[in-house]
């Protein structure tokens, strides 16, 4: 309804500036995302995302509390940084635009070392807690003073002062020099003296005993084992003298097996009928004719 009352030059000149301002909007560069992830209880990792890569500049205080990082001519549109408030590394971190430029002012806990790199379109900044060496506890030494026993030489005597009793001992030089003990060399003999071994008795006793007891085992191992031999006799009246199977003395079957054979069964068909083994029907036909 406003463009109504416009010609048509004025229209065209107002898109124009319409559109000459979005195009200076997207090609500004800027900041996008503010970022801190800790790394243990120590370290911390900063990440700036911009949309196009920029220079920057990075102010770090005295104390090294405080990094400061400064993007010029970028516009700062990640006002609210990304960071865990209750962080042990990371006490604030602030976005904001001076002057048209994008600051980032990150405050630690402690006094931290830093490492900035780029990747792209994003910087890095790691923060590191500064480990200062602990102090070593000196501990006091006392020196025990040692007495010392004072020797006062003399042309013929040794005096020996001990500071305990201070006594006295003359002693003699010559004494103490053939008091001095003699070593003799003593030539020690390695190896076995084999010709004595062959001439002693004991020797030979051992070697008959080793000889004797490998042939004994020899024997033991390798003798051959006589196969088991058994009565014919024996066995044939273990046979007779075992019991019958059941069917042989059943007298039910019996029966059963005399009936069917009067009436002309064989001793298959005899064996098919009643279950059993066509030997067992054979004896049962022997004893029912018998």
């Amino acid at each position: 309804m406003r463009f109504r009352g416009m010609n048509l030059a004025t229209k065209r000149l107002f898109a124009l500036l319409l559109l000459w301002l979005l195009v200076c909007q997207l090609a500004s560069v800027q900041l996008t995302n503010v970022r801190a992830v800790d790394e243990g209880r120590v370290a911390s990792k900063v990440t700036l995302t911009l949309s196009e890569s920029s220079p920057y500049r990075l102010n770090v205080s005295e104390d090294k509390k405080s990094f400061q990082v400064v993007f010029s001519g970028v516009r700062n549109h990640a006002t609210i940084p990304d960071y865990k408030r209750l962080s042990p590394v990371i006490e604030r971190i602030v976005s904001s635009n001076e002057n048209g430029d994008a600051v980032v002012e990150i405050r630690t806990m402690k006094a931290c070392n830093h490492t900035e790199y780029v990747v792209g379109r994003r910087v890095y900044l790691e923060l590191e807690f500064i480990h200062k060496p602990a102090p070593r506890a000196k501990v006091a030494r006392r020196r025990v003073s040692r007495p010392k026993a004072a020797v006062v030489q003399k042309p013929d005597t040794v005096c020996v002062v001990t500071p305990d009793s201070g006594a006295v001992v003359p002693e003699l030089q010559d004494s103490l020099r053939q008091s001095k003990p003699q070593w003799e060399p003593v030539q020690l003999q390695s190896g076995l003296d084999w010709p004595s071994l062959a001439r002693s008795l004991e020797f030979w006793l051992i070697i008959a005993a080793t000889v004797l007891a490998l042939v004994v085992l020899f024997l033991l191992i390798f003798r051959k084992k006589k196969p088991k031999t058994y009565d014919f006799e024996v066995v044939t009246k273990a046979k007779s003298s075992a019991p019958e199977p059941e069917e042989y003395v059943n007298p039910v079957l019996s029966k059963m097996a005399a009936k069917l054979a009067a009436q002309g069964w064989t001793a298959a068909e005899i064996a098919a009928e009643l279950n059993i083994s066509e030997a067992a029907a054979k004896q049962l036909m022997e004893r029912g004719e018998a």
